[in-house]
């Protein structure tokens, strides 16, 4: 996860077609990003306007398998 951290830090997305450069195995997820990292899931939503990555939620794979997307109240 430091390593993910480290490369979401620095990275400079400017749509998901750039994230897919970085992390083929990102996905769209209704509106977030989710991202597979070791036996984990990330769940993010990226605001490309100004480069900022938010963590929703990290979870296993199983807890991932039963999540369900609910629209961001923040947005």
């Amino acid at each position: 996860m430091e390593k993910w951290h480290a490369a979401v830090e620095h990275a400079r997305w400017g749509c998901f077609e750039d994230v897919r450069q970085t992390y083929r195995s990102a996905d769209v997820v209704g509106t977030f990003v989710v991202f597979n990292v070791n036996s984990f899931r990330i769940v993010t939503k990226i605001r490309y306007q100004d480069g900022k990555v938010f963590i929703r939620e990290v979870m296993t794979h199983p807890q991932y398998d039963r999540w369900t997307p609910k629209e961001d109240p923040w947005e």
